[in-house]
């Protein structure tokens, strides 16, 4: 997992290819109760999906995208307390969301393992 903080003039150097990035609105996760962690599914996780109303259970999510019940656990899930911000190339949360009167942009990575 790789982070960066952009702000002022470095904002327009902001590569948003999402993919396995995600961005923050970094003023907003100061505001939040906890620090961001990182961590793997647990049973019951559940996630309020970007553009839907309510939450929907992180196993319904691997489902729908067809993530082997083995590899679940090897998604890396980027959390605030205990609210759920992103699932790794999956989906992300409404929460801190990156707007025009964003100021510092947080940009979380992850890389995929390479085999081999």
């Amino acid at each position: 997992i790789k982070v960066q903080i952009f702000e002022g003039a470095e904002l327009e150097g902001v590569d948003f290819d999402g993919g396995l990035k995600a961005f923050f609105d970094l003023d907003a996760l100061d505001k939040m109760a906890s620090p961001l962690t990182a961590r793997t599914f647990r049973a019951g996780d559940r996630l309020s999906p970007l553009g839907m109303e309510g939450r929907k259970k992180l196993k319904d999510i691997f489902i729908d995208e067809k993530i082997a019940r083995g590899l679940r656990r090897n998604v890396p899930i980027i959390v605030s307390g205990t609210e759920i911000l992103w699932v790794a190339g999956l989906r992300r949360s409404g929460a801190a969301l990156v707007t025009d009167s964003t100021t510092r942009i947080l940009v979380v990575e992850c890389a995929r393992e390479q085999a081999g």
